[in-house]
């Protein structure tokens, strides 16, 4: 996964004019090489983002409105974890990015988070767990998002 912030720049190259902000070209912030093309995602904070389908041709489609947090592969296509947290406006998404046999992109919601998502890692399991604002979440493939305590790491003393 290409990643990039807006200080960081670097991702001009895949810049869309489809979205919410055009006129004018807009740089992601997350860039995954996808299917036959590429899944390209932004987050602007309070400002919005995107998620959008750049086909093998070149050609642009916004599959999402909502800032874009990451991009992760999966066995049925990709995991997009996705999310805003401003003043009191804070909302959570995991969604999945799968292709249909007839070559269409789609954008499936998969499950609600208790807020904006600010970091995440993916388990052996496949299940994703996520750190929102106010709780850790635990999303199973195929489940329910739950609450999950979690226990910081402990040090071996290096």
């Amino acid at each position: 996964m290409l990643h990039a912030t807006h200080r960081d720049g670097g991702l001009e190259h895949l810049s869309y004019t489809v979205g919410i902000h055009p006129p004018g070209p807009i740089a992601p912030t997350v860039a995954v090489r996808a299917f036959d093309g590429w899944l390209l995602g932004r987050d602007h904070g309070e400002f919005g983002g995107e998620l959008v389908y750049r086909d093998g041709n070149g050609t642009d489609r916004m599959l999402a409105d909502i800032n874009i947090r990451g991009i992760q592969p999966i066995p049925d296509g990709f995991q997009v974890v996705a999310g805003r947290g401003f003043m009191d406006s804070m909302n959570g998404v995991g969604s999945i990015i799968t292709v249909t046999e007839q070559g269409d992109t789609v954008h499936t919601t998969s499950v609600e988070l208790p807020g904006a998502p600010t970091r995440w890692h993916r388990l052996a399991s496949g299940a994703l767990l996520v750190r929102t604002l106010e709780k850790n979440v635990l999303v199973p493939v195929g489940g329910e998002a739950r609450e999950v305590k979690c226990r910081p790491a402990q040090s071996d003393g290096n």
